[in-house]
């Protein structure tokens, strides 16, 4: 480790360290939680990010995504890629402009240990649910769900959906009839972010008291 990588993680948890500089996740969408999320786990020194989506940088995009006004009109992944290297230069980052179907996940994520979804629609979240729960069932997917509005801090949660299936928002505001503001958008990213960084230390054996790892 050099002198500029040794300090920039100075501040982490040397027991967790080496667990995350060797993980791989995946993060499906690239937007309100997408962008964020890959944010925060570059900051914590994930190995490496696979980043799905086939969507465009718009104006309306940057009151709550991890972009900037020059990047308007450039592909998602391809800004988020240029971002994340400004950022740190320690997250390999593997990109796909595309629109995930359920016969492309298993493959686009073969190598992800954990996937994280964050889409913005019923569908795609549906499709990923069930491609990633048949092929991969022992790998944990983190699915973001409300996140819309202000307010209500304490609505927002982790919880356990089934097997290896966790929900991370309030369950219920649909941002349809409630704007998805930044706030509760960064609040929802940072848990699927925090509870993927949790189930890698649990699978480790470092982390030993969780709510959500294996017993």
């Amino acid at each position: 480790m050099d002198s500029f990588e040794a300090a920039f993680f100075s501040g982490h948890d040397p027991r967790f360290l080496p667990v995350f500089r060797s993980a791989v996740v995946g993060i499906a969408g690239a937007g309100g939680l997408g962008s964020n999320v890959a944010m925060l786990l570059a900051r914590s020194g994930i190995g490496r990010l696979i980043l799905v989506d086939d969507d465009i940088v718009s104006p309306s995009n940057l009151n709550r995504q991890f972009f900037f006004m020059d990047q308007i009109g450039q592909p998602k992944v391809t800004a988020l890629v240029a971002n994340l290297a400004r950022l740190s230069p320690f997250t390999v980052t593997t990109s796909h402009r595309l629109r995930l179907q359920a016969e492309t996940v298993p493959a686009t994520f073969a190598d992800a240990d954990i996937l994280v979804e964050a889409l913005d629609n019923v569908q795609g979240k549906m499709e990923i649910l069930s491609a990633w729960t048949e092929v991969f069932p022992d790998r944990p997917l983190i699915l973001g769900n409300g996140l819309g509005g202000v307010g209500d801090n304490n609505a927002m949660r982790t919880e356990r959906l089934f097997g290896k299936v966790y929900s991370c928002g309030d369950g219920r505001s649909d941002v349809a009839e409630q704007a998805p503001l930044a706030p509760r958008v960064t609040l929802a990213a940072a848990l699927q972010a925090n509870l993927a960084l949790e189930l890698l230390a649990v699978r480790a054996g470092i982390l030993v008291e969780s709510d959500y790892g294996e017993p």
